[in-house]
């Protein structure tokens, strides 16, 4: 069997024994007056019993009622195949991160934009309109990895926390009062772009450095996310559109390159693309073959999409 074929199903015996069941429940997104990530948000995250270090258990609990209340609004994508490969390859570059026992999941979610969003405690969400626009599994195991980071790195989890959200999702109260006394609700919507926005620029661009990296240790080209933001600007002259949340959310697509191309290190070998199997996959055209997967171990890798259908 081509050992080329295998890695990426090794991946199953590594983390199957680490992964935890995820058991979420569709929240119904709350009615009223949507928050807005860039007004003042309520109490003080010490008023909450809140503080920067946040227990690991707290923080995956609290990022998979987060997951839920977004998949209400975001459902997964019909299809198994694609959720499958996506897991797949997520896991394997989250294996080389400094956190590799979190419970990694990855779901492809039914929205045209063209974004991502990492969710603390090890979800990742992948919209639709960024997986039309990717060419080869190299470029997605990027995107997945500047969201690992994120979640290797807990940057959503100490923007959160500052602003005081995260015990409101642990009791399930989306709703509270604003400094100044208004009545607040955070929507799905809200919440979406409560986790896109509330990130610094350097944590956007040290995400990037760090997916280069992570990419790397996972025998990918690392040169797949630089590939990645060129098509994106390409998009942007054509269809500003589809960008104009991410476009909002991070560093322009200039600063990134160039921080890429300046601050990350450039290796001779270029890795794998894997061209062929993600267009395969993207076109339906084939699976996973079942004598490897038997080959490899039995297939215990739970994914969102098991769950919900």
């Amino acid at each position: 069997m081509n050992r080329s074929n295998l890695w990426l199903l090794r991946v199953v015996s590594v983390v199957a024994g680490r992964l935890l069941p995820l058991v979420l429940v569709f929240l119904t997104a709350c009615a009223g007056q949507h928050f807005d990530p860039d007004s003042r948000l309520g109490a003080a995250a010490t008023a909450l019993g809140l503080s920067d270090d946040v227990d690991e258990s707290r923080e995956i609990e609290l990022g998979e009622r987060a997951a839920a209340h977004l998949l209400g609004a975001y459902p997964p994508v019909e299809d198994s195949r694609r959720q499958r490969y996506i897991n797949l390859v997520g896991r394997w570059v989250a294996q080389q991160s400094q956190r590799p026992a979190l419970p990694w999941r990855f779901a492809l979610i039914d929205d045209p934009a063209i974004n991502a969003l990492a969710v603390p405690g090890g979800i990742v969400l992948l919209s639709s309109g960024l997986w039309d626009l990717l060419e080869t599994e190299a470029e997605l195991a990027a995107v997945l990895a500047h969201e690992i980071a994120h979640i290797e790195q807990q940057h959503h989890m100490r923007a959160l926390v500052h602003q005081g959200v995260w015990g409101r999702l642990l009791s399930h109260k989306l709703e509270f009062a604003n400094r100044s006394g208004e009545r607040v609700v955070i929507t799905s919507s809200g919440l979406y772009k409560l986790l896109a926005t509330k990130l610094t620029r350097e944590d956007e661009l040290a995400s990037d450095l760090r997916a280069h990296a992570l990419l790397e240790s996972a025998g990918y080209d690392s040169h797949a996310l630089s590939s990645v933001l060129r098509r994106m600007a390409e998009v942007n002259t054509t269809d500003e559109g589809r960008l104009s949340y991410l476009l909002s959310t991070h560093p322009p697509m200039s600063d990134r390159l160039e921080s890429l191309q300046t601050d990350a290190p450039h290796q001779g070998d270029a890795g794998t693309q894997g061209r062929d199997r993600f267009l395969a996959i993207a076109q339906g055209r084939t699976t996973f073959d079942a004598q490897e997967a038997e080959e490899s171990g039995p297939d215990l890798i739970p994914t969102l999409l098991d769950l919900y259908f």
